[in-house]
């Protein structure tokens, strides 16, 4: 359910709210700390009021036509541009924690943006946006908040307008259709009566070419897979700290019930790419991210294949396998380590 928020309400921090560079707010109970794009991690001196918080809680409570207290110590709420989660001081110890996540419309990464920053050499840049354009599965992987969704709205960028897109989340983070205008799109928002099951099941009736699951977590995962074995292709994230892990990752998140030789065979055999992303975060300091690894899977020859193509600032080119080759040969990328004539374009069509 999404709520509006007015400005009487959000008094006490709504200067950091209104901060551009401020990403995540976060109330321990007696510490307000702050995630700024170009100091890093603050603790600022301001010490939000009892009041504040208390009202803050209630009046989100109200909102979501929920229970908070200590029978219901987790309150969760979204408005268009913020992700609220609140526990109750009967389980933090420390007091209310309040922790808050701006999510804007905006895209923070493009391709001048991520080469003039590190976070990737222009060959990765040009890998990524070819392997897009060769209709490769991705999946995102990294610890909280090292910017995994930030990245994949900004490989959205490089998917043809025709291709219809269906970005499936609960919490709405992605934005394609606003910072995509031009493509097709639908967007959709999972629900109690709307889960991710069914919302991925719905992609094949509707045409969807792209499917963005805004973050990989549990059995939806087996969904996914049955849709890219009909041959549409996606992007998502997931939390995993090495490329490595990721089959072993999903294997997990699906459970035992569904882990089965064929099961782990189509991880392989149809996603196509895994990136590794990591953050430096440190008080007083900037937030540098950057591209760590970047993987290709393959099943060829009855054999699962992951090979790191990138790793630490190494570029492996001859570590691309065979059907991966093929891949981007057929969309006539024979080099896909250079510049291929796709680019990020504005809403009036200019390149960025």
């Amino acid at each position: 359910m999404e709520i509006k928020l007015d400005n009487v309400v959000l008094d006490e921090i709504n200067e950091y709210l209104m901060d551009e560079n401020i990403t995540d707010l976060n109330w321990n109970g007696r510490e307000l700390w702050l995630d700024d794009l170009n100091r890093g991690r603050l603790l600022s001196d301001k010490k939000l009021s009892a009041r504040f918080v208390e009202n803050f809680s209630i009046r989100l409570a109200n909102l979501m036509n929920l229970n908070f207290n200590k029978h219901n110590p987790l309150l969760e709420a979204e408005t268009d541009d913020l992700r609220i989660s609140i526990i109750h001081e009967s389980v933090a110890k420390t007091g209310r924690s309040i922790s808050i996540r701006k999510t804007p419309v905006v895209k923070r990464l493009n391709r001048r943006i991520m080469i003039e920053s590190g976070f990737c050499p222009e060959e990765i840049c040009n890998f990524m946006e070819n392997a897009i354009r060769a209709h490769c599965s991705t999946i995102i992987c990294g610890l909280p908040s090292v910017g995994k969704t930030e990245y994949l709205k900004a490989l959205s960028a490089y998917i043809p307008a025709h291709e219809r897109v269906a970005t499936i989340e609960d919490n709405l983070e992605i934005h394609f259709k606003d910072i995509n205008p031009r493509n097709d799109c639908v967007e959709l928002k999972i629900t109690e009566s709307f889960p991710f099951e069914k919302a991925i099941a719905s992609c094949l009736r509707h045409n969807v070419k792209w499917t963005l699951l805004s973050e990989a977590r549990g059995r939806e995962v087996v969904h996914l897979m049955n849709n890219l074995s009909n041959g549409t292709w996606c992007m998502t994230t997931l939390h995993a700290n090495n490329v490595r892990k990721i089959p072993d990752r999903i294997a997990n998140m699906v459970g035992e019930a569904y882990v089965h030789e064929r099961f782990i065979n189509n991880i392989y055999a149809f996603l196509d790419i895994g990136v590794h992303i990591n953050a430096s975060v440190r008080q007083d300091e900037e937030i540098t991210r950057r591209i760590e690894q970047i993987c290709v899977f393959s099943r060829e020859d009855n054999n699962n294949i992951l090979s790191i193509i990138y790793e630490d600032g190494q570029l492996y080119p001859d570590k691309l396998t065979y059907e991966i080759r093929h891949r981007f040969e057929k969309n006539g990328i024979k080099d896909p380590f250079r510049e291929g004539g796709w680019h990020e374009t504005d809403q009036s069509g200019k390149r960025v």
